[in-house]
């Protein structure tokens, strides 16, 4: 099963946008008809995955025309999200091995679990199937958690491991990592901008990072 990434999406999209703003301007014969083309084409670009009302792709607007159902029993169907939990639980299963007997160690284990997880895609959108012996019930469930988009673009495949992550004035922000101990870089739309501020302490494994203040600032 094949399936695409947001930005792919969002280019195909932006292309229906165009083909439609084209189709209605060709039938203008005044500019309060173009003016509404105009209108038109922005809600259109707006709408796609990673515009403006879908900041984080399919996750945001999983009823998009363009967006496939790849969440459907994604745990046996999705190969992307089979991935990223099998990373995340075998990480889980070094760091718990490498603590000491200290719950502190552990927990802080967990958390990291499960702040990997929501980076995972359809993680916090979940549909099963459920066979009866009278019908199949498809049961739809969504957590307004937060999360990562599917895909994103960042300078390098591993940029966000062992990265914290928060959310800061209403983005996502991830904070050191296995690359680069200090950095800090924040997803805007589909991709990943590293920002001039940096950590003012090397952060590479074990940090976690909060929201404070009402989501204006983060703290590690």
């Amino acid at each position: 099963m094949k399936y695409f990434s947001d930005q792919e999406i969002n280019n195909e999209c932006l292309v229906v946008c165009d083909g439609e703003f084209f189709e209605c301007t060709k039938n203008c014969e005044n500019s309060e008809c173009s003016r509404k083309c105009i209108d038109e084409l922005d809600v259109c670009e707006k709408s796609c995955p990673c515009g403006a009302d879908c900041p984080t792709g399919c996750v945001d607007c999983p009823e998009h025309p363009l967006c496939e159902d790849e969440c459907e029993d994604a745990q046996l169907n999705n190969e992307e999200y089979q991935i990223c939990l099998n990373e995340a639980i075998y990480e889980l299963d070094i760091c718990l091995k490498t603590c000491p007997p200290d719950i502190d160690c552990h927990n802080l284990c967990y958390a990291r679990y499960s702040q990997q997880l929501f980076t995972c895609p359809c993680f916090g959108k979940e549909t099963t199937t459920t066979t009866t012996d009278v019908s199949t019930v498809t049961t739809t469930t969504t957590d307004l958690t937060p999360i990562e988009p599917r895909k994103i673009n960042a300078p390098r495949n591993d940029y966000a491991d062992e990265a914290a992550h928060a959310l800061v004035n209403g983005k996502l922000h991830i904070f050191g990592g296995r690359y680069d101990d200090t950095k800090v870089a924040r997803l805007d739309d589909c991709t990943l901008n590293e920002l001039t501020v940096r950590l003012n302490e090397e952060r590479d494994f074990g940090h976690a990072a909060l929201s404070i203040e009402n989501g204006k600032k983060g703290k590690i």
